[in-house]
């Protein structure tokens, strides 16, 4: 496992879709688990179409529907939901929880009813509730499709507590009993997906996904998002190459979510199409050259791929104007691509600058140990 520290170094400048979000599957549905707070967000709402969490600070997609403004990842998202919004609105319109309950309450060793029930609750943040019915028929259940849902879920309330190991040790119970059941499939994404993002253990996750893969263990309906996940894998890697094997096996919605649009350009400068890669790069850049935070992004992950660097300072001077130099990480990210290019006094300048205005106490220790490293010259 990697130390915590360098973790969360580079966790702040991975791309997007490295930040805060795992790719986890609950009943059959792509849900997104904020493994790891967005320190420099406000509030959050859940995007109809896919279930991701928006940041609605920095959403670049929004639609207006009864009312109301309606918060996306992406604009393949948006251009779903702007289709048809009566889908998605009759989607969401489930039974309301107290019916749902008391229809329980009348029947509660009717474990598919109390399997709905306890998805719902968990799906309403009702988690001490949830983890009190899911144990009572962890007790009761001996089917074995009934008893992997009861374990899956249990899994997902660990991880809902942010207990990450007894999640992934709740799973690895179907991995070893349940081979036979859907739930295989499900618990297989995501015991990777946590252990790849809240452990940092990028080799093991990498490697038990490979192997369901190529074991064809995979349901067909999961598949999209197992190669999502491979895909953020390799490309942390930088097995460009691979990455852009996956990238090309995802369905054209999934390769335009905002989480990854923008990196994909890395994929193609580093995998034999360049002249792609710079296309892709300008016309991204065109849609979010007055947006500090996609700015920040941007410079952010041409820092990690080591491409683009005068660019890259070029885009966050831009992003730290915009920001008016209040936004620590905003300060950090144009420090470091200096220190990159050998302006070690400018880069302890703005590092000096981002220790002044930081406010998040996590990351504080971590630029202040930095600072000191600037100032003496390496």
């Amino acid at each position: 496992m990697a130390n915590v520290k360098q973790s969360e170094t580079r966790r702040r400048t991975r791309p997007a879709f490295m930040l805060f979000t795992a790719l986890l599957l609950l009943s059959g549905s792509l849900a997104a688990a904020e493994l790891i707070q967005h320190t420099h967000s406000g509030q959050t709402a859940k995007d109809p179409v896919c279930g991701m969490s928006v940041d609605i600070d920095h959403a670049k997609f929004t639609s207006s529907y009864g009312g109301k403004t309606i918060y996306f990842c992406s604009e393949a998202c948006k251009r779903a939901f702007d289709k048809d919004p009566a889908k998605f609105a009759t989607a969401a319109a489930e039974e309301p929880l107290e019916a749902l309950k008391a229809k329980y309450e009348a029947n509660p060793n009717d474990v598919k009813l109390a399997l709905q029930y306890g998805d719902r609750l968990i799906k309403s943040g009702e988690i001490p509730e949830a983890k009190a019915l899911l144990e009572r028929l962890d007790k009761i259940v001996t089917a074995k499709p009934d008893k992997a849902d009861v374990v899956f879920q249990l899994g997902y309330v660990a991880m809902k507590e942010a207990k990450f190991p007894e999640a992934i040790a709740f799973w690895k119970i179907i991995l070893e009993k349940y081979p036979d059941t859907e739930r295989f499939s499900h618990a297989t994404v995501n015991t990777a997906a946590l252990r790849y993002q809240s452990e940092d253990d990028l080799e093991p996750a990498y490697a038990m996904m490979s192997k369901a893969l190529a074991d064809k263990v995979i349901l067909d309906k999961h598949l999209p998002t197992a190669y999502k996940l491979m895909f953020m894998m390799t490309y942390d890697k930088r097995d460009y190459v691979a990455a852009k094997a996956y990238l090309e096996k995802m369905p054209e919605d999934m390769r335009q979510d905002g989480h990854i649009i923008d990196s994909i350009w890395v994929v193609y400068l580093n995998s034999g199409e360049p002249a792609k890669g710079e296309k892709m790069l300008s016309d991204y850049y065109a849609t979010i050259k007055d947006d500090f935070f996609a700015l920040y992004r941007l410079a952010s992950i041409a820092l990690e791929a080591k491409v683009k660097i005068p660019e890259a300072i070029g885009w966050i001077e831009r992003s730290n104007e915009l920001s008016k130099g209040e936004k620590f990480y905003v300060l950090d990210t144009y420090a470091k691509l200096l220190w990159e290019t050998g302006k070690k006094k400018q880069a302890a300048d703005f590092l000096e600058k981002a220790v002044s205005v930081c406010k998040n106490q996590e990351a504080l220790p971590e630029l202040k140990e930095r600072l000191v490293t600037y100032k003496k010259g390496g």
